[in-house]
């Protein structure tokens, strides 16, 4: 039943990993986007 329950956290682990691996990617261009913005205007 342990091994069980850690093949399925891993599983479980590794997807919402990817999920918010994806969530920070957008987050960092936007604010990479909004940084050569403020440099432009400058």
């Amino acid at each position: 039943a342990c091994g069980g329950m850690r093949l399925m956290s891993d599983g479980k682990g590794r997807v919402l990993s990817e999920e918010e691996r994806a969530k920070e990617n957008v987050y960092v261009q936007k604010m990479e986007r909004e940084r050569m913005e403020k440099r432009k205007k400058k």
